[in-house]
């Protein structure tokens, strides 16, 4: 029987270099998860790596052992003994990046020999397009594992239509809205360093569109660095949400634009080119994937404002829906606080207000009270009438240290962009 494709010294050397440096472990996170070590003895050394990073805890010799022991798997691994042969071995921290490819490779190698392997058996039995839809999701997610890459807008927009024109030099500020009403009703003006922001709403009620708003207004206006972590839209609807927003085109209509739409199309292009909008549409992730990469883009770019789009489909450990939301939003508060930036979570609501008829209250965020309780600020967007986008409500139900307030605003759909209801004129009576 031929042996499985492995470089067990690989895997060593990478666990070896993180306890002589526990800086690269950013960069290790981005690519390696515990399933890809074909040792089982190194899987679980990195597990418990990867829950002593979770908790902040500095990875050495003594503090590893601690943790195996702590979680009862100690001798499992081959005890004290296979900790002190680990660290006693001739690996390079310098080396993290080579070690990453090695193991990565191995790994792609054995799970494109079981894809084979189960098509093979299959291939009879089951409905040829059902086989091939799944064989075909399987093999790209295979072809994602290595670093994936987060997209700079520049990028996005090169695929989108093949114009580039790099600038940058932000400065760092508080984080306007875009929406000056908005901006009224927040203390400070705007959001602060370290908050948590939680933006919700039912399905089709603009929550991502507004998202996006801040961020163009962030990034463009103030020339403030942001990335938006995207779990469900692609990277090309965002990029055309941005483009619709900043030009005032019809977001149905850039396929095929009119000269109008063209000429403030082009005269867009540039200030959207030179912001510094970062977007990562990976899909499922979890806390340390977020962790990581926003870590990585705050050295690289000095980020100054993190976006998730949406929290119910982030990865998390618990024994309840609860607790994994809960772990979720904690791990959100503390990173902002790390990064010194705001973070903007977006999430569900449940279907409470809708069979009420009611506008959204707190206890109608969807999946754990704890999105209450760790957020700073609380925002929904509200339709009465989803049919009638003209007639929407922006609501401030949360704010630690200030006030909450209801914001009617229109929502332009063809450019997914919220905007105050014109001030109505006041009558001036003759004396």
């Amino acid at each position: 029987m031929k042996l499985l494709p492995s470089n067990i010294e690989a895997e060593t050397g990478l666990i070896a270099s993180i306890l002589l440096n526990n800086k690269k472990m950013d960069l290790i996170l981005e690519s390696i998860k515990p399933n890809m070590f074909y040792n089982q003895s190194n899987k679980a050394i990195f597990e418990a790596i990867i829950e002593m990073y979770s908790e902040n805890i500095i990875i050495e010799y003594i503090s590893l052992i601690e943790k195996l022991r702590e979680k009862k798997t100690l001798t499992k691994i081959g005890g004290e003994s296979r900790i002190t042969e680990i660290s006693e071995s001739q690996a390079s921290a310098e080396n993290v990046s080579g070690y990453i490819k090695i193991i990565l490779e191995k790994y792609q190698q054995r799970e494109l020999m079981r894809i084979c392997s189960e098509t093979y058996n299959e291939a009879s039995e089951r409905k040829i397009d059902e086989l091939l839809s799944e064989v075909e999701t399987e093999l790209m997610n295979l072809s994602i594992q290595k670093s994936h890459q987060i997209k700079s807008i520049k990028e996005a927009l090169l695929e989108y239509c093949d114009y580039i024109d790099e600038k940058n030099l932000p400065k760092r500020k508080s984080i306007k809205t875009g929406i000056q009403d908005l901006n009224d009703l927040i203390t400070n003006d705007g959001f602060t360093a370290g908050q948590l922001v939680i933006i919700a709403g039912r399905p089709s009620t603009g929550k991502t569109s507004l998202a996006i708003q801040i961020m163009r207004h962030c990034s463009i206006i103030q020339n403030i660095p942001c990335v938006l972590f995207s779990l469900e839209t692609s990277v090309n609807s965002i990029t055309a949400r941005i483009v619709a927003q900043e030009a005032r085109v019809n977001v149905k209509h850039l396929a095929l634009m009119n000269p109008q739409e063209n000429a403030k199309f082009q005269e867009a292009i540039p200030r959207i080119s030179n912001s510094k909008i970062f977007i990562d549409d990976m899909g499922s992730v979890d806390m340390n994937y977020i962790k990581a990469k926003s870590k990585m883009m705050k050295a690289k770019h000095d980020i100054g404002l993190v976006l998730i789009d949406y929290i119910q489909l982030m990865i998390s450990e618990g024994s309840t829906r609860d607790e994994e939301i809960g772990n979720i939003t904690r791990g959100l508060k503390i990173l902002s606080k790390e990064l010194n930036v705001p973070i903007i979570a977006l999430s569900q609501l449940n279907r409470g207000s809708e069979i009420n008829k009611q506008k959204p209250c707190l206890a109608n965020l969807r999946g754990s009270g704890n999105i209450e309780q760790d957020a700073d600020l609380v925002i929904f967007t509200y339709m009465e009438d989803p049919t009638n986008k003209m007639n929407a409500e922006i609501l401030l139900r949360k704010q630690k240290d200030g006030p909450v307030g209801d914001l009617p605003v229109d929502f332009i759909s063809e450019f997914a962009l919220f905007q105050p209801k014109p001030k109505e004129k006041k009558e001036t009576l003759p004396y």
